[in-house]
């Protein structure tokens, strides 16, 4: 596989201007989002590495389970792996693409579409998930503030929210 080339390829197919590393890797915007692309020659792959959005910590550790349960089989990532990263609190979701001598540039860009269309998926999940953690907080916050509320509650309404 020439890398170089399949990059320049798709390049002109779909508008794009990607410049691999020597490394032959390059990043891309892709909604605000970075994403990886690093080419394996030896081994006829492509590693795209999408990051997703930050798992805040209200959501914890529950959308970590979720991540993982999607993960199992990778059932529900159309054939990617999820990860996050506790430094900075990053999902991210991670595709192999086959590329060898035969693919060229309509069936890396399909690839490309069909994960970067997994990636948009997951984000809105993770927003999503984000969002519900927030409410249920809010909604034990109410209950805080209210007289009849414990000071067990407040303690833990507290907790949630840090």
């Amino acid at each position: 596989m020439d890398a170089q080339a399949l990059v320049a390829s798709l390049n002109e197919f779909a508008g794009l201007d990607l410049e691999l590393g020597g490394d032959l890797s390059t990043v891309f915007d892709y909604q605000g989002r970075p994403v990886l692309l690093r080419f394996l020659p030896d081994v006829g792959q492509c590693l795209l590495c999408a990051e997703l959005a930050v798992v805040e910590g209200a959501a914890l550790p529950g959308a970590l389970s979720t991540l993982l349960e999607a993960n199992h089989l990778l059932s529900d990532t159309r054939g990617g792996c999820l990860s996050w990263t506790p430094d900075d609190q990053v999902a991210s979701i991670n595709f192999l693409l086959p590329v060898g001598d035969s693919t060229d540039a309509p069936a890396l860009a399909a690839m490309l579409n069909r994960a970067l269309s997994a990636a948009d998926e997951w984000t809105q999940r993770i927003l999503d998930m984000n969002s519900s953690a927030q409410e249920e907080i809010r909604k034990r916050m109410d209950g805080v503030e209210s007289p009849e509320a414990s000071e067990l509650e407040m303690a833990a309404a507290q907790a949630l929210e840090a």
